[in-house]
């Protein structure tokens, strides 16, 4: 079913975190930005946290990286909601 993905590093990265989410297209060829978060609201230490709509049956690729090539230990947190 169709719903709404939740990716949290809100305080859980050692690093100044973000997040990207593609889509993976039918052709295997191109990727779609479907959301992207620097600094999450409220979150400490600049650590990041996004929310998007999924489509059942499609893929998406997650990137968790830093600012300005800044890296670290995280754990991200994925919540799934109708």
């Amino acid at each position: 079913a169709d719903g709404e993905v939740d990716l949290s590093l809100c305080g859980l990265a050692t690093f100044d975190s973000r997040l990207s989410v593609f889509l993976l297209a039918p052709d295997c060829n191109n990727l779609e930005c479907v959301a992207k978060n620097d600094d999450g609201t409220g979150c400490p230490d600049f650590t990041s946290q996004v929310s998007f709509p999924v489509t059942n049956g499609s893929t998406y690729l997650i990137a968790v990286h830093g600012f300005g090539g800044d890296y670290g230990y995280y754990s991200l947190a994925v919540t799934c909601g109708p």
